[in-house]
C-alpha cells in the first residue's frame, strides 16, 4: 500500500494491518509475526474490532515473541476491543494465565465502546484512534476504528479568500474565528461489517480499509455471513468522498477476473476513487486506471 501500512487480508483466513507512524496494531490475525520480524518491537497498541479467530489469532505470538526475543522488552502493549467480547475475553484469560509473572512488559487490556478515543504519543502532530460501531456480530458489539489527526482549517464562510485576506481576517477577529479545530481522518478500518449505509465515520477518509467479502448484494444474500461486498463498498466510498479505496476481506471463493469484473461494474455505478486496491489470495494490488500492480 505504501510505507506506513503493512498487513494481510484474507476471508476466514487472516486479517491484519500494521500503522507504522502511529506503532500500532489494527486486528492480529495470524501472520504478523512472520511478516513484521523485528518490526513487533515497535507495536505500543493493538485495536481489536472483535473476536473471531481470522482478527485475533495472531496476538499471542506477538506477545511472546516480544517478551523471548532479543528486543526492547520494556516497552509496554495496549490492547483496546470491544466491551463484552467473549472471545476476545478467553483470550485474554489464557493469555494472563499463561503469561502471569513472566511478561518483562506491561500488556494492559482496555475494553471500550463506541466513541471511545485513545491518544497516541509517538506521532509528531496530535493524533488519535477512536472507534465507531460497526454491524457484525450478533448478540455483541464489533468496533470499526478511525485514525484522526488534528487539524486546523478555514471556516467555511472563508473559503476562497487569499492569504492576504486570511491574514487580515486573523489580526481583525482573532485566530478562532476565521480557523476551526477538526479531526481529520487519515486512516479508516472497518473490520468485519454489513454494508455500511452511514457514511459518517467514512467521511473524506485519505485511506479506507472497508469489508468487501462478496462480490455484489445478490452474492451477499446467498450467504448466511454477515459481511458487505464490492458495490456497496465503492457506494460508500463515493458517498464519502473517500481518497483511497481498499477491498479487504474478500472471499477466496472467488477468482480474480471476478474481483476485478465486479471493481469495473461498481466503477461504472459510482466512479472511481483518486486512489484504488484490493486484497488477492491475501496480497495487496493497486489499480492505476487500467494497469494493476501488486505491493
Amino acid at each position: 500500500m505504501d510505507n506506513t501500512l503493512t498487513g494481510y487480508s484474507k476471508a476466514l483466513y487472516s486479517t491484519w494491518f500494521y500503522y507504522k507512524p502511529a506503532r500500532l496494531m489494527l486486528d492480529a490475525g495470524e501472520g504478523i509475526s512472520q511478516t513484521l520480524g523485528k518490526k513487533i518491537f515497535g507495536i505500543r497498541k493493538i485495536f481489536l474490532t472483535h473476536g473471531h479467530e481470522d482478527h485475533i489469532a495472531g496476538l499471542p505470538s506477538v506477545v511472546n515473541l516480544r517478551n523471548l526475543s532479543n528486543g526492547d522488552r520494556e516497552i509496554p502493549i495496549a490492547v483496546y476491543y470491544p466491551e463484552g467480547d467473549p472471545f476476545i475475553g478467553y483470550l485474554r484469560e489464557y493469555l494472563d494465565k499463561k503469561q502471569k509473572h513472566r511478561l518483562r512488559y506491561d500488556l494492559d487490556w482496555h475494553p471500550v465502546g463506541p466513541g471511545a478515543s485513545v491518544d497516541v504519543e509517538v506521532t509528531r502532530r496530535h493524533t488519535r484512534v477512536r472507534a465507531f460501531a460497526v454491524d457484525h456480530t450478533r448478540g455483541w458489539q464489533s468496533l470499526g476504528w478511525r485514525i484522526e489527526e488534528k487539524r486546523q482549517a478555514i471556516r467555511p464562510e472563508f473559503l476562497g479568500a487569499s492569504g492576504e485576506e486570511i491574514g487580515r481576517l486573523v489580526n481583525e477577529k482573532g485566530k478562532s474565528a476565521v480557523l476551526e479545530t477538526l479531526w481529520h481522518p487519515m486512516l479508516v478500518y472497518t473490520g468485519d461489517t454489513r454494508p455500511i449505509t452511514d457514511v459518517t465515520e467514512l467521511k473524506n477518509a485519505d485511506t479506507l480499509l472497508i469489508d468487501s467479502t462478496f462480490l455484489n448484494t445478490e452474492e451477499m444474500s446467498e450467504s448466511r455471513m454477515s459481511h458487505g461486498h464490492i458495490e456497496a463498498s465503492f457506494r460508500a466510498a463515493a458517498e464519502a468522498k473517500v481518497k483511497h479505496l481498499v477491498l479487504m476481506h474478500l472471499s477466496g471463493r472467488y477468482l480474480k477476473r471476478d474481483i476485478l469484473g465486479a471493481i469495473d461494474a461498481a466503477a461504472e455505478r459510482y466512479g472511481r476513487p483518486p486512489k484504488l486496491g484490493y486484497f488477492f489470495e491475501g496480497k495487496y494490488f493497486e489499480l492505476r486506471g487500467s494497469e494493476e500492480a501488486d505491493q
